[in-house]
């Protein structure tokens, strides 16, 4: 017998696991293209925790940033992980789950509310302009603008600064929010 809404049981599953974590997804929706194979042996990804952060990070706009590269390296060496801990603390409380790393919608707005002290409006304006559409408006470039004074004011140096900002505005080019990860995932 086999129901296929048990998804604790896949969750749990030792084949299930091996099997992911080998990227042998052949037949698995959203998970079985090359791409997505790769990033799941590199990541050795056999948790469902790690799958919706593939499912996001493999994104266009995660992954040409760079946020991929660190995230995968992050993910597997606690070094790394620690350096950049010390090296942003307040970044990296915000986005510990990820590694400090951003790698879902909402981290955008996350990073705009905490580390760069913008309002919750002027975050959401943020996320409302992770569409090229959105970005002709200049709502969107005052943000930009409120962005780098406040960090400016809170001390951060400029090249984490546009780091920083490069990051968000890769968003624009296709991410996820953790929730449409998380489903896929399932």
């Amino acid at each position: 017998e086999f129901d296929i809404n048990d998804v604790q049981r896949f969750k749990n599953d030792k084949v299930v696991k091996s099997l992911l974590k080998a990227g042998k997804a052949i037949g698995c929706f959203y998970v079985e293209s090359p791409a997505m194979r790769m990033l799941l042996t590199k990541l050795k990804a056999d948790d469902y925790k790690s799958l919706v952060a593939a499912s996001s990070i493999i994104r266009p706009g995660v992954s040409k940033s760079g946020m991929m590269c660190e995230y995968i390296i992050r993910y597997q060496d606690v070094k790394r992980r620690e350096k950049a801990k010390k090296e942003l603390p307040e970044l990296y409380k915000i986005l510990e789950e990820t590694y400090g790393v951003m790698v879902y919608q909402e981290d955008v707005i996350k990073v705009a509310h905490y580390f760069a002290g913008l309002t919750l409006d002027e975050a959401d304006v943020l996320r409302r302009g992770m569409s090229w559409k959105f970005r002709q408006r200049s709502d969107f470039w005052k943000v930009k603008d409120s962005f780098f004074e406040n960090c400016r004011a809170k001390k951060y140096k400029e090249n984490t600064i546009g780091d920083i900002w490069k990051q968000i505005e890769s968003f624009a080019n296709y991410a996820f929010a953790k929730g449409h990860s998380a489903s896929y995932a399932v």
